[in-house]
C-alpha cells in the first residue's frame, strides 16, 4: 500500500509536494512514492532536484522517469483500487486526512499545515548536501558570522510566464520590510539574492550595507536557498523557493517578512500559506 505524489515544478514546489506526501504516508503508516513523469516532457527550472539537493532515498521509493514509463499502466497491473486526490483549492484542505491508501496526490500543497506535525523530521530530511568551493565558502563564512538578512528578489522566470499572477508589485513591501528589519539588528548587513543581478544593481534602491549574491546560477541555484536559511532574518519574495529558505532557518530569534500581496488574483485564498509567526507586510 502506497501514497503516490505527482512531482512537478521547481525546487520549492517539489519540496511542498514531497512534504505533503511524506506526512500523508506517515499518517497512513504506508510507503511513499514519487511520480516523476512530468520531467519526461518538461525541461523547466533544473528538473527534478530533490535527490540532488537533499538525501531523500531512504524516505521514498522514487518512481524514476523514463520514456517507457507510464504511471497509470503500472498501477493497473495490480489488483487494488487507486484513488486520486486533487488539490481543488489553494488553502489547506483538511480532507487530505481522510484519504485512503493507494491514493495519488496531485497538487502544489503550499501550506505547512499539510506537514506541520512532522516538522522536525522534514527539516532533517531537508538537510542540504553542499560541497562549497572557496568563493562559496567565503560567502558562507560572511553570512554565518554577520547580522545577515536575506532579501530574495525573483524576476527571471516570473517575467517569462504568460500568466502574470506572480508579477506583483513588491517595491513598497521591500522598502518597508528592510526598514523594519534594520531597526532590529546592530550592524545589519543585507544580502540580496536574485536571478536578475543587473536589474538589482541598476534599479533596486538600497541605503544600507548590502551585497548582491550572484555566484549561484542554474544547477547551483539551490545554494542560494542554503545561504538564505543561514541568515538571522529573511525578507522573502512571493516565491516557494524563498518560502522554504525561511522555513528552514533554524535561528531561534529569526524574523521572517513575507509579502501580503502574493498573487495578483485576490480571489485566491492565501490564509494558510504564511506561518503565523511570520510578519506579513
Amino acid at each position: 500500500m502506497t501514497i503516490y505524489v505527482k512531482i512537478y515544478g521547481g525546487l520549492g514546489n517539489q519540496m511542498f509536494q514531497f512534504a505533503a506526501g511524506y506526512a500523508a504516508a506517515k499518517n497512513k503508516k504506508t510507503k511513499l512514492s514519487l511520480d516523476l513523469d512530468y520531467y519526461k516532457k518538461n525541461n523547466l527550472h533544473n528538473n527534478f532536484e530533490l535527490q540532488k539537493v537533499f538525501d531523500i532515498k531512504s524516505n521514498v521509493n522514487i518512481l524514476v522517469k523514463s520514456n517507457k514509463f507510464n504511471f497509470f499502466k503500472i498501477i493497473k497491473q495490480f489488483d487494488f483500487t487507486v484513488h486520486k486526490f486533487n488539490e481543488n483549492q489553494f488553502h489547506y484542505n483538511k480532507n487530505i486526512l481522510n484519504i485512503s491508501n493507494n491514493t495519488i496526490l496531485d497538487g502544489y500543497w503550499q501550506s505547512e499545515r499539510y506537514f506541520k506535525k512532522y516538522e522536525n523530521e522534514i527539516k532533517k530530511i531537508f538537510t542540504f548536501k553542499v560541497n562549497l568551493n572557496k568563493i562559496e565558502y567565503n560567502y558562507f563564512d560572511e553570512i554565518y558570522n554577520n547580522n545577515s538578512v536575506s532579501v530574495h528578489i525573483r524576476r527571471g522566470d516570473f517575467l517569462l510566464k504568460k500568466n502574470d499572477n506572480h508579477k506583483t508589485d513588491l517595491n513598497d513591501y521591500y522598502l518597508e520590510a528592510i526598514k523594519r528589519i534594520a531597526k532590529k539588528f546592530y550592524k545589519v548587513k543585507f544580502y540580496l539574492f536574485t536571478d536578475d543581478p543587473n536589474w538589482v544593481r541598476n534599479y533596486f534602491n538600497m541605503n544600507y550595507d548590502h551585497k548582491i549574491v550572484d555566484i549561484n546560477q542554474k544547477e547551483k541555484s539551490y545554494i542560494d536557498m542554503y545561504f538564505m536559511s543561514l541568515c538571522k532574518a529573511n525578507i522573502i519574495a512571493n516565491s516557494t523557493f524563498s518560502w522554504w529558505s525561511a522555513w528552514l532557518n533554524n535561528n531561534n530569534d529569526k524574523i521572517i517578512c513575507a509579502p501580503r500581496n502574493w498573487f495578483n488574483d485576490k480571489t485566491i485564498n492565501t490564509d494558510d500559506l504564511i506561518p503565523r509567526k511570520w510578519l506579513l507586510i
